[in-house]
């Protein structure tokens, strides 16, 4: 592997830009959580103080396809490929 399938540093800084402009700060925020950092949705609950992980699920979802909509499909083996996650 040569890396040239390897996202820079700086264009991941201007994908997560662009996905902080396309969604809610709560959304983006659920996003970071639950993709990037790999938390259950209860850890994401109570670290967002959030009454129901159904809602949070919800927005996750809707969040997901503006997402692949604009960019690309957004699975965990992508992201860990180009080491965002």
């Amino acid at each position: 592997n040569d890396g040239s399938d390897y996202l820079s540093d700086e264009y991941v800084k201007e994908i997560l830009s662009d996905i902080r402009q396309l969604v809610s700060p709560l959304d983006f925020d659920i996003f970071v959580l639950r993709v990037m950092e790999e938390l259950s949705w209860i850890e994401i609950e109570e670290r967002l103080n959030l009454a129901s992980n159904t809602a949070l699920r919800k927005r996750y979802q809707r969040m997901r396809k503006v997402l692949r909509d604009y960019f690309f499909d957004i699975d965990n083996s992508m992201l860990e490929d180009y080491g965002l996650s």
